[in-house]
Order: structure tokens, then sequence, then C-alpha cells
């Protein structure tokens, strides 16, 4: 009768093993589901920044060389990240904005004068480093663009 009992415990035993580890690999699943996810959005929210932080940048030097008048120029070098189309106009905000996939669209503040977005830059299409350059002829604020590297 003892080791009938003890055959018995064994068996509860590695019934017991078997629950404990499927459940510790269903809590590790569930975390790397979980931290996957997490890291996907904080991806986006970084594109997302990134692309307002172009947007901010270079709407703030067209309105510098806006009121700076005919002959005022500046450059910047500013990285615009993947899935990201910057550098677009919308005259009726008279913004500056950003395509970010997945996100939607940020804008910097207002304009002072409407600028044109040389071919260059719109849509750029480009992901890195771009050199941008903001230039007032005549009145008229031009924004150009090459890659940097």
């Amino acid at each position: 009768m003892g080791i009938e009992l003890a055959s018995a415990l064994k068996g509860q035993v590695g019934v017991e093993f078997f629950f404990v580890i499927a459940f510790i690999l269903l809590l590790a699943i569930s975390f790397t589901t979980t931290m996957e996810s997490e890291v996907a959005q904080t991806k986006e929210l970084n594109r997302a920044t990134l692309a307002k932080t172009v947007s901010d940048a270079v709407s703030h030097a067209i309105n510098i060389v806006a009121l700076q008048g005919n002959g005022a120029a500046t450059r910047m070098q500013e990285f615009i990240p993947s899935e990201t189309l910057c550098l677009q106009y919308n005259a009726t905000s008279q913004k500056l904005y950003c395509t970010v996939a997945g996100v939607g669209t940020v804008s910097g503040p207002e304009l002072y004068a409407a600028p044109t977005v040389n071919a260059s830059c719109f849509p750029s299409g480009e992901q890195g480093w771009l050199l941008i350059s903001v230039n007032n002829t005549a009145g008229s604020v031009g924004v150009y663009c090459s890659s940097v590297g």
C-alpha cells in the first residue's frame, strides 16, 4: 500500500510541475507580446516627435527669414525619420506640416509668409539627414533641400 501511495504522489508532483511551467510560459508570452506592442508605439511617438521638431525648426526659420527681408538666408540640418513626409505646406492653415505613417500629421507654428518649397524637399520622400536652406529673394521665401552624407 505504501508503494502505491508513493507512486501516486510522484504522479501528482509531475502534474503540478507541468502546471507551474505552463503558467510561467504563459506569463512570459504575455509579457513579450506587451513589450513588443509598447516598443512599436514608442517608435511611432519618436517619429512624430522628430517630425514635429523638423516642422517647428523650419517654420521658425521661414518666419525669421521673412521678417529679415530681401537677401536673408539661413541653413540647418534636420533629421527626417523613416515613413515620414515633411515640409508640406497647408495654405489654409498657413502652416508647414509633416505626415507620419501610422500617426497622422504634425505641424509647426503659423507662418508669416507662404514659402515656396522646392521639389528637392516636397514631397521629400527622403529619410535621414537633410541640409535645409531658407532664402528670401525679392520678398519671396524659398525652401531648398539636399541630402547630407
